[in-house]
């Protein structure tokens, strides 16, 4: 009696111990992802949306007003042209603080948006 009592204590410790082993697997696996890149510079989340600018990798060049996305910009505009007030690239701003500045304005100017892009934003 005392053997099968022990026996089935030793089956159940060690299946949960199983079970736990494999539970702190799996959630390493799911918290972090190979390639996963967040240049938004806010918590990456699953209903956090991000807008190609700033998932794109882009040549950057700091000389440029624009910062050398003056054409991957226009493709998100209605007009062929840069609207009045739209950001320009300041000296020492990083690349994801100009592509957070530019997301910041279409959101608060979706007049001059391209009707594709509204929802995005």
């Amino acid at each position: 009696m005392k053997s099968t009592v022990l026996i089935t204590a030793f089956l159940l410790i060690a299946s949960f111990s199983f079970a736990q082993q494999k539970n702190t697997a799996a959630s390493q696996e799911v918290a972090v992802k190979p390639g996963a890149e967040n240049t938004s510079g806010m918590p990456m989340d699953s209903k956090t949306k991000t807008s190609p600018a700033s998932t794109k990798k882009t040549n950057t060049d700091v000389n440029d007003e624009y910062m050398g996305k003056k054409e991957e910009i226009l493709r998100f505009l209605k007009d062929p042209t840069l609207p009045k007030g739209f950001p320009k690239y300041k000296k020492g701003t990083t690349e994801k603080e100009y592509n957070y500045e530019i997301e910041n304005y279409l959101r608060q100017h979706h007049e001059v948006l391209n009707e594709r892009y509204l929802p995005k934003f």
